[in-house]
C-alpha cells in the first residue's frame, strides 16, 4: 500500500468524531485486519515505532489550529504519465 493511503486512512480515523478509535486497530487493518507474521519481537516493536510511534503521532499534532494540515500540491505536468501516477 502507497505511503499516501496509509496516511489518509490514518487522518481519517484522527479525525473521526467516533471514540474509541485504536490506532493498533488502523495498523491491522492495512492487513485486513490482522498483523502480518513477525520472526522477531524486534520486527514488531520497528513497525510500531514506525507506524504508531511515527506517523500517527506526527499526524495527531495536526487537530491543533496552530498546526494545520496542508495539503502539498505536486508539480505535474499535463502528460498522461503524470495524469496515471
Amino acid at each position: 500500500m502507497p505511503y499516501h493511503e496509509v496516511r489518509t486512512r490514518f487522518l481519517g480515523n484522527i479525525a473521526t468524531p467516533l471514540m474509541g478509535i485504536s490506532p493498533m486497530q488502523v495498523v491491522k487493518d492495512l492487513w485486513s485486519g490482522e498483523l502480518p507474521p513477525f520472526d522477531s519481537m524486534n520486527d514488531v516493536n520497528e513497525l510500531i515505532g514506525i507506524l504508531i510511534n511515527g506517523l500517527w503521532n506526527d499526524l495527531t499534532k495536526h487537530q491543533k489550529r496552530s498546526a494545520p494540515f496542508r495539503l502539498a500540491r505536486p508539480t505535474l505536468e499535463p502528460t498522461a504519465i503524470d495524469l496515471g501516477n
